[in-house]
């Protein structure tokens, strides 16, 4: 299972620890971090006015997973600061086994340009997604994300509100044509 984390924080310590027991991690895995600039982007305005640095994105992959096995983590570092236990479960053990997921596509996480509220349909359709989480493996994300045109905290907003059913299970994302021309 791969973990990913955003920090503004150093990168020195930042450690995923993962356990079979709330409370109790006996698995610690070391995290490698990457950044980009504006420069890295495609046009304006994700290279100038657009652009909000991203900080350090943070990955750590924890592998021997027990098929079925309820699995709580945390991530962060002592100088840092710990984030807020969660879990995930190990792979089914059965080859038979009906999986179940959520299949969408452009979700379009718009906001309100006058005021940078969400639109009430895309937290219907987050919370709707957030709901069905516990009887589901994964999510099927077809592109279309944010809808955040170059804007780069609409990214931030758009991760902390998924962030309920994206700590849980895995999504499998593709680029859509409107992330395309900023990514």
């Amino acid at each position: 299972m791969k973990v990913q984390w955003v920090s503004g924080k150093s990168a020195t310590g930042q450690t995923l620890k993962v356990g079979a027991t709330s409370g109790s991690y006996n698995v610690k895995v070391t995290a490698t971090s990457k950044t980009y600039t504006a420069s890295d982007l495609c046009e304006k305005p994700a290279t100038n006015w657009g652009f909000k640095s991203p900080g350090l994105l943070f990955s750590a992959v924890v592998g021997s997973l027990k098929a079925g096995t309820k699995y709580y983590y945390v991530y962060g570092s002592d100088d840092g600061g710990w984030s807020t236990e969660t879990y995930f479960l190990g792979p089914s053990s059965s080859a038979t086994r009906t999986v179940n997921f959520i299949a969408l596509a452009d979700l379009g996480f718009t906001g309100k340009r006058s005021s940078w509220l969400r639109d009430p349909s895309d937290t219907t359709t987050v919370e709707r997604i957030i709901s069905k989480t516990p009887q589901n493996d994964f999510v099927l994300m077809g592109g279309d994300h944010a809808y955040a045109r170059g804007y780069l905290f609409y990214w931030d907003l758009y991760m902390d509100s998924l962030s309920p059913s994206a700590t849980r299970i895995p999504w499998m994302t593709a680029i859509g044509n409107h992330e395309y021309g900023w990514a």
